[in-house]
């Protein structure tokens, strides 16, 4: 009776262990496509943002609609509050 149990038991551990090995390696292949996966978005949109800095390098500098001041590669993210009309008096 105790050979029985403990052959048991280990077949117990070994399915348990075979389970886990085969758990894990379905989990890897399935992250490595979505990993795949990313990296590609990645490369389009890193590829999307070299096309368009070199497209506002190539027409020169680019000037605000409103005031005509130059607008730098990175004034774009301040946010200023824009001059006051002459004849806008703020209210």
């Amino acid at each position: 009776m105790t050979a029985g149990l403990t052959l048991a038991l280990a077949a117990a551990a070994v399915l348990i262990c075979l389970g886990g090995l085969l758990g894990s390696s379905w989990t890897a292949q399935a992250l490595t496509t979505v990993s795949r996966r990313h990296a590609a978005e990645r490369r389009n949109l890193d590829n999307g943002w070299r096309d368009l800095a070199m497209a506002r390098r190539a027409s020169g500098p680019v000037r605000c609609a409103r005031c005509e001041r130059t607008i730098t590669d990175t004034s774009w993210l301040l946010v200023v509050d824009p001059p006051l009309d002459e004849e806008d008096d703020g209210t």
